[in-house]
């Protein structure tokens, strides 16, 4: 009987530790600045975890929230209640400067650490345990820039360029390297600043002087509509070419209602394939809402690190799980109908250009992924 009672308390001792939830971190600048989209990347992740454990019901997930504001030291603090509270996996940093805050505090902690949208490829260079589920600069940079090039009709280019920003500083920058490599003969007038909110009034001047029809702008949102009323009120109507700092497609026309542009998404959203499909089918019915191409990243940035903890034989065991994100495809995601991480710790995917044009959203086109 006391042998019976031993091995009864014995089960209950193991099943509980079975049972015991994963912490994940979720880092994120739960505050207005800069126009942040994290409520929306918070929802996306909220939703992969209820997801994920409807269909792996042995599997179960803490989502604990460190949420900070978009200055360095704010950052660092959030960091420092990650480390302190031991939790060894973290989804976070939305721009590229508070992931790169993020994993400098975590150098030397093993902790693992997958943003769902900072994208300058420096991030994960030499960093084992840092992860990104969006595409990088240097893909946007290369595959826009032979967009743009291939246009017809161009006789003039302006570049918006904020040197002080690390996303628009890099994937601007690149650009412009891979036109000269395109060796493309248009025009160039460059506009550097150093703040988000500059007076673009020069700038404006300087591009109708040039007779400026195309506008590069990798740029936050809020710089773009500055630019864009400015331009308007001096009787400028140039196409702009931008990137995802952009925000949503449905986010700009609101804030730019006779806004003609092109830029590349986080996901193709009339997308077929059947996890995209019972994704937007499930989260209609939870929210009331379709999803966004944030919720969409935040989906499959927590999605592929649940996986890959579930797949683990010790699931706190960061070594395992991270090299289970290196030598895996996850066919789960939802904006690619399956992705890998390649060499650089990127999941290879595709672009998905979008045109807007007068209140209209039109798919353009999608572009593979030729980075290894």
């Amino acid at each position: 009987m006391k042998l019976a009672v031993i091995l009864l308390s014995t089960l209950v001792f193991f099943t509980s530790l079975a049972a015991e939830p994963i912490k994940v971190g979720i880092a994120l600048r739960t505050t207005p600045e800069l126009n942040s989209f994290a409520d929306s990347l918070i929802q996306g992740i909220e939703f992969a975890k209820l997801a994920f454990e409807k269909k792996n019901p042995d599997v179960k997930f803490e989502l604990v929230k460190y949420s900070h504001k978009s200055g360095h030291d704010s950052v660092d603090e959030a960091a420092q209640r990650i480390i302190k509270d031991k939790v060894r996996f973290v989804l976070g940093g939305e721009m590229s400067d508070e992931a790169f805050a993020l994993s400098e505090n975590f150098q030397g902690k093993k902790i693992l650490l997958i943003t769902p949208t900072a994208s300058n490829p420096l991030l994960t260079a030499g960093k084992p345990y840092v992860f990104r589920t969006c595409f990088s600069d240097g893909q946007v940079a290369k595959q826009l820039a032979k967009y743009v090039n291939d246009l017809n009709g161009i006789h003039s280019i302006g570049v918006i360029h904020n040197t002080s920003n690390a996303y628009s500083d890099h994937v601007t920058t690149s650009f412009l390297e891979k036109l000269i490599d395109l060796k493309n003969k248009t025009p160039i007038t460059e506009f550097r600043y150093a703040s988000e909110q500059p007076d673009f009034k020069s700038a404006v001047e300087r591009f109708k002087a040039a007779k400026v029809d195309l506008v590069v702008a990798f740029t936050l949102q809020e710089s773009l509509k500055a630019f864009h009323q400015l331009a308007t009120r001096a009787g400028m109507n140039p196409l702009y070419i931008g990137s995802d700092g952009w925000g949503t497609n449905e986010s700009i026309l609101k804030a730019i209602p006779n806004f003609k542009g092109v830029r590349n998404a986080y996901w193709h959203e009339e997308s077929k394939f059947p996890a995209s499909v019972e994704f937007k089918t499930d989260f209609a019915q939870k929210y009331a809402s379709k999803p966004n191409a944030w919720d969409a990243a935040g989906y499959d940035a927590a999605y592929v690190l649940f996986e890959a903890i579930a797949k683990a034989k010790q699931h706190d065991d960061v070594d395992e799980v991270t090299e289970i994100l290196r030598t895996n495809t996850f066919k789960n995601t939802v904006t690619s109908s399956s992705v890998k991480f390649n060499l650089r710790n990127t999941l290879v995917k595709p672009l998905y250009l979008y045109e807007m044009n007068q209140g209209e959203v039109k798919f353009v086109k999608e572009i593979a992924d030729e980075t290894k």
